[in-house]
């Protein structure tokens, strides 16, 4: 654990501008916490650790492994995340996170996904298994149907969890691979602490982004709508 801390810390030194890594917003979860901010909390949180391929439709194949870094950065769109750190928490939550994809055979491919949130006690984990219908080719588009899930770890007295269906459409260009895709996300948000009740809720996803491939090596963008929050990604992949 303590190389993947170093390992995060460079990302983030290198990434993130300086003024992100201001201030400390651990989260706390009082014992008279209003059930409302709650609620809130679990709809800005749950699209924070949403899970992200931030990739084309288009599968890797069963020897393909692809390896990377990437950050997203989420717009909190209410004032719980400040209810809950003293009023030092962002209004843009930055996530890096070390990515994997391995191709597997039948056009199948799995991932996985692991984020330190800097300067916060937010840590999460996620995984996804993706299904090509189309592979995608000269002329023709791919179309892949993906289901993920994600767990939001390290802060005390709260639960939570992202699960999502999505179906995305990609068309590559030489290098370039322009993509879009929609699907729906559950949030699902518990806590022991004071007299809080579970929270659930279900936001439609909207994403588009672009993947340029340059052999070894890839770049992706990727902006996507999850309820009211909007994130934008950046990714770097290395090929195997």
């Amino acid at each position: 654990m303590h190389k993947l801390q170093i390992l995060f810390f460079m990302l983030v030194s290198f990434a993130l501008p300086p003024c992100v890594l201001a201030a400390n917003y651990d989260i706390n979860i009082p014992v008279d916490l209003e059930q409302t901010i709650f609620a809130d909390l679990v709809k800005d949180l749950g699209a924070v650790i949403s899970y992200r391929a931030i990739a084309p439709a288009e599968p890797l194949g069963e020897l393909g492994i692809v390896l990377g870094v990437d950050v997203t950065a989420t717009s909190m769109e209410t004032n719980a995340l400040d209810q809950v750190t003293n009023g030092n928490a962002p209004s843009t939550v930055y996530a890096p996170k070390i990515h994997v994809h391995k191709g597997l055979p039948m056009n199948i491919e799995l991932g996985a996904v692991y984020s330190i949130v800097p300067d916060s006690n937010i840590r999460y984990f996620g995984a996804e298994i993706r299904y090509a219908f189309l592979k995608g080719g000269v002329g023709l588009p791919a179309l892949a149907m993906s289901g993920t899930y994600s767990v939001l770890t390290g802060v005390d007295y709260l639960d939570l969890s992202s699960a999502g269906l999505e179906l995305t459409l990609s068309k590559r260009f030489a290098i370039f691979t322009p993509y879009a895709g929609v699907g729906g996300v559950w949030f699902g948000g518990d806590s022991e602490h004071g007299n809080l009740s579970s929270e659930s809720f279900t936001e439609i996803k909207y994403l588009l982004g672009f993947n340029i491939n340059f052999g070894l090596v890839n770049l992706a963008a990727e902006w996507d709508k999850t309820g009211d929050n909007n994130s934008y990604s950046g990714k770097l992949g290395f090929r195997f």
